[in-house]
């Protein structure tokens, strides 16, 4: 059962944005400040407004390694990994959170117990694409998987490209002479950004001083957008430049439009 990891103000309408800009330079990673906006607001007038910046707080905003899965991957070379330091798999270029929470004032009009206690939760969150490795063929337990050569002046961006169906362009990479390895380095591709807008609902009720029954309803995915997973990047596969699955198929961040009731007992 997932849960939003929400901030909670009482009475209060609460935001929070996280901005990271990407550095100028892959070999000199860049070390930035974000900046964390929050404004309360209480009913119909501002009570506070504040806003801050984490001067101290800094952020690795490239994230650059030599680490290979090898559940999905192989080095080219595995007598010199270090050729395959580039960008990492969880390498997030650009990333933006929206977080909103809205204690409903009471009704006072509505019985004590029926009219207090709403509220109404959001969350937005957005991130640039995951980096992928192009190769020739799938890695076979681990060997060395041969990346392509780049055909000079030649985009690896089709001129009609599209998310899912076509993503890269095969006539962008030749392969290598037998027994050479690709120049293309590891993790060039970006697959499709990430975006997912959840809301929720809640209603606590105080049963006795120390006891309170929460009934929840929650939405992932509110607007059904689909997140689709990164493209094929294998050569000699017919699906070469297509993503054929979204990000999470069954359960959790990136899957179809979910919903949940929860029931809790706080004491």
């Amino acid at each position: 059962m997932r849960s939003f990891a929400s901030v909670r103000f009482a009475g209060f309408v609460a935001i929070m944005m996280v901005l990271c800009a990407s550095p100028a330079r892959a070999q000199d990673p860049a070390k930035t400040d974000p900046a964390h906006f929050k404004v309360e607001l209480e009913n119909d007038r501002v009570r506070v407004l504040h806003v801050t910046v984490a001067p101290n707080t800094k952020i690795e905003l490239h994230e650059l390694d030599d680490a290979v899965n090898i559940l999905t991957g192989a080095y080219q070379n595995s007598h010199n990994p270090i050729l395959d330091y580039a960008s990492g798999d969880i390498d997030v270029r650009h990333n933006f959170t929206l977080g909103a929470v809205w204690d409903i004032p009471t009704a006072s009009s509505l019985p004590k117990r029926l009219g207090q206690g709403w509220q109404i939760s959001s969350l937005l969150q957005a991130r640039s694409g995951l980096p992928y490795t192009i190769a020739l063929a799938a890695p076979f337990f681990g060997t060395d998987q041969i990346r392509p050569n780049v055909v000079p002046g030649v985009s690896v961006r089709p001129s009609n490209y599209s998310v899912p169906d076509n993503q890269l362009n095969p006539g962008a990479f030749s392969a290598p002479p037998n027994g050479k390895y690709g120049d293309l380095g590891r993790n060039t591709g970006r697959g499709p950004g990430f975006t997912q807008w959840d809301a929720s609902f809640a209603k606590t009720t105080l049963l006795t001083e120390k006891l309170r029954l929460q009934f929840r309803g929650e939405l992932f995915n509110l607007f059904n957008h689909p997140n689709f997973a990164n493209p094929v990047n294998f050569l000699n596969d017919a699906n070469f430049g297509k993503s054929t699955a979204t990000i999470a198929n069954h359960v959790g961040t990136g899957t179809s439009r979910q919903g949940q009731l929860v029931l809790k007992l706080i004491f």
